[in-house]
């Protein structure tokens, strides 16, 4: 028999199965980053986003390196749907009070103990959250050691990989352009006097965890849209982001340090065969049905 009791439990019941359903949309929320890009975007115009110079993350905490990306995140908050929460999948293996591989010591020492000198060249990405894909410059093992000062190799200045001069957001339009001058930097380290000898590197890979934390999952570079750009490894399906922070052996430092991982191939081969150049970048919040699918988001490289 149905009573007036029964009925007030069965309210209370269904209460309670309401509230945890809204508790747990609302933690998925908070777990998920998206951009407000699109026709709902507040920006009506082209936005320059300026880039932050990368530092040293030596011996910090997670929660210290955290709170630098959630600050250079909200420096442009009009541009997020809702309040940022740095994803789990792509940060939460940092470990606490662990060095970095240096942009020093990547490019001048290599392996081992000196493998952590200089700025961290992780920062280079996660204090610039909105640089979506980078350009990561094969620029590995090309200084000689014998010709740096200690202040050259602490410098966040020194051009140890390719940098972006500029960032520009067309958020209503979904889409934004990053710009290098390869020219300016070729000339710059070959007149250095710091290389084992003169180079023209032209090999890169892309750098996209910053897509994949702010909601973007898939990446393809569009070698048809792009000009005098070549990727070495053939790509016949969108690639799934995987690149993630954490503690690994491969700087040979004792402990490990914090770096990218994994190795993808498919993004990891790319060749400027002239220059000016452009790569064309389609990024999709969910796997598309195909490659010609429009993508949620357009980010462009353009190198001069």
């Amino acid at each position: 028999m149905i009573t007036t009791k029964s009925i007030g439990l069965f309210r209370l019941y269904a209460v309670g199965l309401l509230l945890l359903a809204l508790t747990a949309s609302n933690q998925t929320s908070a777990m998920a980053n998206e951009l407000l890009v699109g026709p709902s975007s507040k920006i009506s115009s082209a936005l320059a986003i300026p880039l932050r110079k990368p530092k040293s993350f030596n011996w910090k905490t997670s929660a210290e390196v955290l709170q630098l990306r959630k600050d250079a995140v909200n420096a442009n908050a009009d541009l997020l749907l809702y309040r940022y929460s740095a994803s789990r999948e792509v940060f939460g293996k940092i470990e606490d009070k662990r060095p970095w591989w240096g942009s020093a010591g990547q490019t001048v020492f290599g392996r081992g103990q000196n493998s952590i000198t200089g700025v961290s060249e992780e920062s280079r990405f996660i204090l610039n959250p909105y640089l979506l894909v980078a350009a990561n410059s094969a620029t590995v093992g090309i200084f000689n050691p014998e010709k740096f000062t200690g202040k050259e190799l602490d410098s966040d200045g020194f051009p140890f990989f390719w940098s972006p001069e500029s960032l520009t957001w067309e958020p209503r339009e979904k889409r934004a352009t990053a710009s290098y001058n390869i020219r300016g930097y070729l000339t710059q380290i070959n007149s250095s006097g710091k290389l084992f000898r003169r180079i023209l590197p032209n090999e890169f890979s892309l750098v996209a965890y910053n897509a994949r934390d702010l909601g973007y999952r898939y990446i393809y570079l569009d070698t048809q849209t792009s000009k005098n750009v070549v990727n070495q490894q053939k790509v016949t399906a969108p690639v799934f982001i995987s690149q993630f922070i954490h503690c690994g052996g491969t700087c040979g430092y004792p402990g490990g340090c914090n770096n990218m991982s994994p190795f993808t191939r498919e993004i990891d081969r790319c060749v400027l065969t002239a220059v000016p150049a452009k790569a064309v970048v389609k990024l999709w919040k969910d796997r598309p049905y195909s490659l010609g699918q429009e993508p949620d988001f357009l980010f462009t490289l353009n190198f001069r």
